[in-house]
């Protein structure tokens, strides 16, 4: 048995007495709950992000902490109680909230409202209090978390159709690119071997280097613009409340500029903004139902193009080297046509995924 201060008139009393001796506060609800370790379910996030996760809210009422957790990572590592606050809204949406250090607030929703609030002690200085005694409203010092971006608000569709008209204007183009070095055939390999003076005249090989080099260029912009959209499609898929993903936004584009990791890592942060966006899924959160729905086909094969793409490429400048110039114009040719599929097939990607995430419910 240990003595406890009463919550009322700070008398000693017994921590099993049903209430306080000097002035009859009743101690029953504090003394079954000082000694317990409580495991809360439910979903969190952080405010500043987009997606919501299942985490565990673990309350040590004995030593007055609390700690967030999902499974993997800690949301919050255990933080005396004293430097938390809790509101409520009528819904049942906590938000948690340290008073100072780490000023970001923590939403958690539980699996079962009335069990977390009975739960929680509420009496004492260092105990979190029942909704009903807090008002739902900010520290002045503290700003209210940030409104996270709808879907539609992140990826609209007139943004969608502008990167895919620049895929598919940048398809047609290798596309003329590999014809013309197919015309230009012996032609292009005597060029290689001996080039001829500088004459205003435009001979095939040269008309079809022009037309790579446009072509070239034109990947250049719609790489820009895909990046960004790339970036801001795989927020809004995580605004759709996924949970178990294993990528994050920064990933789309920073993947690319890995290197041998280039080779996968796209393609992944891809495949999960393809399942999370699938109309299958139906209304946020989706949890982990999108890990049950199928990748588009133009996905799969615009990786499968850009992979052989860029191997063509190697074997055409290891032709070069070593001079054999009759198979370089077949592998230009080659590479031209492969790069024209892969822009063709990522243009119908974004089309479709840009589609879905502009027409789905936030």
């Amino acid at each position: 048995m240990a003595l406890t201060a009463c919550p009322e008139c700070g008398h000693q009393a017994s921590d099993r007495a049903a209430s306080c001796p000097n002035c009859g506060f009743p101690l029953e609800h504090r003394a079954a709950i000082d000694s317990a370790v409580v495991d809360i379910a439910g979903s969190g996030r952080f405010a500043h992000e987009p997606a919501w996760r299942s985490v565990i809210i673990r309350w040590d009422s004995g030593k007055g902490t609390l700690a967030i957790a999902d499974g993997e990572h800690s949301m919050l590592v255990t933080t005396q109680i004293a430097d938390l606050s809790v509101a409520a809204d009528e819904l049942g949406s906590y938000e948690i909230r340290r008073n100072r250090g780490n000023v970001k607030p923590i939403e958690f929703t539980p699996d079962n409202d009335s069990e977390f609030r009975s739960a929680v002690p509420t009496a004492g200085t260092r105990s979190i209090i029942d909704r009903s005694d807090f008002a739902p409203s900010y520290p002045s010092t503290v700003p209210p978390p940030p409104v996270a971006e709808s879907p539609t608000a992140l990826v609209t569709m007139g943004f969608t159709k502008t990167v895919a008209g620049f895929l598919f204007a940048t398809a047609v183009a290798f596309g003329i690119a590999a014809l013309a070095y197919l015309a230009a055939g012996d032609e292009y390999a005597a060029f290689l071997d001996s080039p001829p003076p500088p004459s205003d005249e435009i001979s095939a090989p040269l008309a079809a280097d022009g037309l790579y080099g446009l072509a070239a260029l034109g990947m250049l912009v719609s790489a820009v613009l895909f990046l960004v959209w790339f970036n801001k499609a795989y927020k809004a898929a995580a605004a759709r409340g996924a949970t178990g993903t294993k990528w994050s936004s920064g990933w789309s584009i920073g993947g690319w500029f890995i290197p041998f990791a280039n080779l996968a890592i796209p393609k992944l942060v891809m495949n999960e903004i393809d399942r999370i966006s699938h109309p299958a899924n139906e209304s946020p959160p989706i949890g982990e139902r999108w890990k049950e729905q199928p990748r588009l086909t133009s996905s799969d094969l615009w990786w499968a193009s850009w992979i052989l793409a860029n191997g063509a490429t190697v074997i055409q400048a290891t032709l070069v080297d070593l001079g054999n110039s009759s198979d370089v114009v077949l592998w230009a040719a080659v590479g031209s046509g492969l790069l024209a599929a892969a822009g063709g097939l990522l243009g119908w990607t974004v089309l479709t995924i840009g589609g879905r995430l502009s027409s789905l419910p936030g």
